[in-house]
């Protein structure tokens, strides 16, 4: 067999290797960036506390490795796509004993090599719908979930998980028994999905601060008539910290330390 040469398959070097535009679009892995980051202070002379990935540093108990050994066959071959019944089994149990969930080992179960795996692939399972394309996901949360998005061609609609959201405000409030919440108001679609979008004025930063006017006001109260008392840590509850009569910063940062100095705010550590 004759081959040509390679000058023929290639008469010119390829200068500009095509590539997938959504990749344009995709961020530096975070760890990555964080070893890049830790890399350049190790340079400087810095000293570092490394909460990096969360490797253990502990010895992986013998029994668990003696398992490991012991549950190589003779001969290896490729592992069934749906995993074994048995794994299947005991990760349905696992949920229905740790978290009250019951699944399908059959048909809710998939086994993956990890966890960014799954995520990245999940989109893909959902795509081709032009009525669904939108992927609501948590922020902040895995790169993988905006990559797997967009590389699927959806569209990644961020939710903040910030405490102030009532989703995640209500389940505590109702366990201390407070019978008043304000808190930002995540939008349902009529599907009853969140749609990633806010309701209303944020509570945060001076919408906090108008939130709670709102609430007096339907109440036939008035903020100045109150003996208000409100603790921060952060700079961003400046707002509401100077209209209370009586403010208090909780471990502040820097910022908002200057601000309790500087108009005699008691400043009070809980750590």
């Amino acid at each position: 067999m004759l081959f040509p040469q390679l000058d023929d398959i290639l008469p010119a070097r390829l200068k500009n290797a095509p590539h997938n535009p959504v990749l344009d679009a995709v961020q530096k892995n975070l760890m990555v960036a964080l070893d890049e980051r830790k890399r350049d202070l190790l340079r400087s002379g810095r000293r570092l506390f490394d909460f990096g990935l969360g490797d253990p540093r502990e010895p992986t108990p013998s029994f668990l490795r003696e398992a490991l050994r012991a549950a190589v066959p003779e001969s290896s071959q490729y592992p069934s796509p749906h995993g074994t019944a048995a794994l299947r089994a005991a990760a349905a149990g696992y949920l229905d004993r740790r978290f009250g969930v019951k699944v399908d080992p059959d048909r809710q179960v998939v086994p993956a090599t990890g966890a960014k795996e799954a995520i990245f692939h999940l989109p893909l399972a959902f795509a081709g719908d032009p009525r669904r394309s939108k992927v609501v996901m948590p922020d902040p949360a895995y790169p993988t979930y905006e990559v797997g998005t967009r590389f699927a061609g959806l569209e990644p609609v961020k939710v903040p998980l910030s405490r102030g959201n009532r989703f995640l405000a209500e389940p505590t409030s109702a366990h201390l028994g407070i019978a008043h919440l304000i808190a930002t108001e995540c939008e349902v679609a009529p599907d009853g999905r969140f749609s990633g979008r806010t309701a209303g004025t944020p509570n945060m930063r001076e919408g906090k601060l108008e939130r709670l006017h709102g609430w007096l006001a339907g109440r036939g109260l008035a903020l100045a008539d109150c003996e208000s008392r409100f603790y921060s840590d952060s700079i961003n509850d400046l707002p509401l910290l100077a209209a209370v009569r009586h403010a208090v910063a909780v471990d502040p940062d820097d910022r908002l330390r200057e601000q309790a100095a500087a108009r005699g705010w008691p400043v009070i550590s809980l750590r």
